[in-house]
């Protein structure tokens, strides 16, 4: 239960602060804001899930170290959570003809 905890304040955290300071999204109070989070929260499954598969792989089937193995996962999921938040939940909305 506490494992839970701690995710579910981690990506509460994560999601804050990577709306205001990291991508600095405008949605506060309306549908956007829902669906921000909503999608904020479906990749960070996602990429717990790829977590959990990295590191089986990396530590079961090839028997090596978890340590470097988490070492290896932390740098790919941080990589992929930054380019999802920026690509595809936190995108500009701005509609500019170059």
């Amino acid at each position: 239960m506490s494992v839970v905890i701690s995710w579910l304040i981690s990506v509460l955290f994560a999601f804050i602060s990577n709306k205001l300071w990291v991508f600095d999204s405008k949605f506060i109070f309306n549908n956007g804001l829902v669906i921000e989070f909503c999608l904020f929260l479906l990749t960070r499954i996602t990429t717990l899930f790829l977590e959990m598969i990295i590191i089986w792989y990396g530590v079961q089937y090839l028997c090596q170290s978890p340590v470097v193995w988490q070492f290896i996962d932390n740098i790919f999921v941080v990589i992929f959570n930054y380019y999802i938040s920026k690509l595809i939940i936190f995108r500009k909305n701005d509609i500019s003809v170059v």
